[in-house]
């Protein structure tokens, strides 16, 4: 997640809020330069690594539907620099809506609309008209436990297949 002079704060606890709630997904804060941000309210942060310091991110999301176009600039110019993805901003793409709104459309549609609900039920936030788009599991998920068990149950068994050599016995 990309922090700039004036994010709003609502946008920015919308994805803070929402994504770790998967379990999957570890947010990152970076910042042009690493130094005190002021959020829109007067709300003073400091993000985590500056774009000359990040790692390697999945994603790029900014937060708000009015992000500065220095900002906008700054943050293409840097992914396309230093590899990393293009930027997504979540909340200028579903302007108009309520910001919690948006970070659970988009964790539905990339995620699964379950986790999506589960996030929502778990900030006891109200989606009943929420319209949240996605599969209803994230069956892309139940291949590494399954292997994983496979593997145990193999391991398992070698185990007990292993004898230990006789020595003779000592008289």
């Amino acid at each position: 997640m990309v922090l700039y002079e004036g994010v709003d704060e609502l946008a920015l606890t919308s994805i803070t809020d929402t994504y770790p709630r998967s379990f999957a997904s570890t947010i990152r804060v970076v910042a042009p330069e690493r130094t005190v941000i002021r959020s829109r309210h007067g709300l003073d942060l400091v993000p985590r690594w500056s774009f000359a310091d990040a790692p390697a991110l999945d994603r790029l999301l900014v937060p708000g539907d009015a992000v500065p176009a220095a900002t906008v600039q700054a943050v293409a110019h840097w992914a396309e620099a230093h590899g990393q993805p293009r930027a997504e901003y979540l909340h200028r793409d579903a302007a108009g809506s309520f910001a919690y709104d948006a970070a659970l459309r988009d964790m539905a549609r990339r995620d699964s609309r379950d986790l999506a609900i589960a996030a929502a039920r778990g900030l006891e936030y109200p989606i009943e008209q929420a319209t949240l788009a996605g599969a209803a599991f994230p069956y892309d998920l139940l291949p590494r436990p399954a292997v994983l068990s496979l593997l145990g149950l193999l391991a398992a068994l070698g185990v007990g297949r292993i004898r230990p050599a006789r020595r003779p016995a000592v008289a």
